[in-house]
């Protein structure tokens, strides 16, 4: 069980609760709901640390008044202006927005595949 304050998230809890209204079982050898949660976060996180150097080009390329034309260029033009920490602007607030909201859509897709396998064995 995580021990966390009142005022903050138990992940293993909403599992639970998930389980629970949608009666889902886990058997031996699958993977228990929260850990879907947590992997699916953990995995978005890192996908979008890695990816936040190629989204900072593209974001000034996007901008009012782009300098360059390329993206080679303006690339070359952000590292000359602040050297290689130019490219990890705004890596956090990616991290902590990317990552709940694809641990929380893998956890959606594991459970409605979870109901579709239990209705289609309902049916037979």
């Amino acid at each position: 069980m995580l021990n966390l304050h009142s005022s903050e998230l138990d992940l293993q809890a909403v599992c639970r609760c998930v389980s629970l209204v949608y009666d889902v079982r886990v058997l031996p050898g699958e993977v228990e709901l929260w850990k879907v949660l947590l992997s699916g976060a953990g995995a978005a996180s890192v996908g979008a640390f890695v990816s936040t150097p190629m989204d900072v080009v593209k974001s000034n390329l996007q901008g009012t008044n782009p300098r360059h034309t390329t993206m080679g260029a303006e690339a070359r033009a952000l590292y000359s202006e602040g050297g290689a920490k130019v490219f990890l602007r705004g890596w956090l607030p990616r991290c902590v927005s990317i990552g709940p909201l694809f641990g929380v859509t893998l956890l959606s897709y594991v459970v409605q595949k979870e109901l579709v396998d239990k209705l289609k064995l309902d049916e037979e």
